[in-house]
Order: C-alpha cells, then structure tokens, then sequence
C-alpha cells in the first residue's frame, strides 16, 4: 500500500476514534435529561465528520489516480527516450565504422600512391 493511501486510512481511523470518544464522553455526563440532546447532537456531528472525511477519502483517490498517471506518462517518456538512445548509439556505431573503412581506404591509397612506378 502506498504513503497516501496508508495515510488516508489512518485518519480514516482516527476520524472514528475521535467520534467515538466524542459519543463515549458525552453519553456519560452528568444529567440525564440533558442526555439525550447530546446524544443527537453527538451524533450529527460524528455523521458530519464521518461524511467530511468520505470526500476527503475521495479527493485523495482522485489525486492518487492523477499521480498515477502522471507515473505512466513519464514511464513512456523514459522508454521512447531510451529506444530513441539505443537507435542514436546504433548510429554512432555504424559512423565510426564507416570512418574506419574510410580511413582504410585512404591508408591504401596512400600505400599505393608511395610504391614506385614501374
């Protein structure tokens, strides 16, 4: 699992311990007329952060899925560029050989060129 999807789950985690201490401490208070009031007012509030943190969750999603392919353009950017590296070298290779044979070639001329007449 990757960072932002393990980070997304752990405040998932800590969204819902939160609430539920919020549902714990307020449902065990003091008087009880007053409980019941707290109660749906704790709740609304643990179903708003619960909902809050649903689109958080949802925002990272799409965020990791722009990442990801943000990964894949640039994974083809490096395999064209590494074919296009290969296909240059080929072509260097295949200059330096021709140099070579060129140079030969002028070698020979020269040798010739130096033997006397007859």
């Amino acid at each position: 699992m990757d960072k932002k999807k393990m980070a997304a789950c752990l405040l998932l985690l800590l969204v819902c311990l939160g609430v539920g201490w919020l549902i714990y401490e307020r449902s065990s208070g003091g008087d009880d007329s007053g409980n019941d009031n707290n109660v749906n007012v704790t709740i609304q509030h643990a179903e708003n952060e619960i909902r809050d943190t649903g689109a958080e969750i949802d925002t990272a999603k799409t965020e990791l899925d722009r990442g990801q392919d943000a990964i894949n353009r640039a994974e083809n950017a490096i395999g064209k560029l590494e074919d296009s590296s290969g296909q240059r070298a080929d072509f260097i290779d295949e200059c330096e050989q021709l140099v070579d044979e060129i140079r030969n070639i002028f070698t020979d001329v020269d040798a010739a060129n130096r033997r006397p007449a007859t």
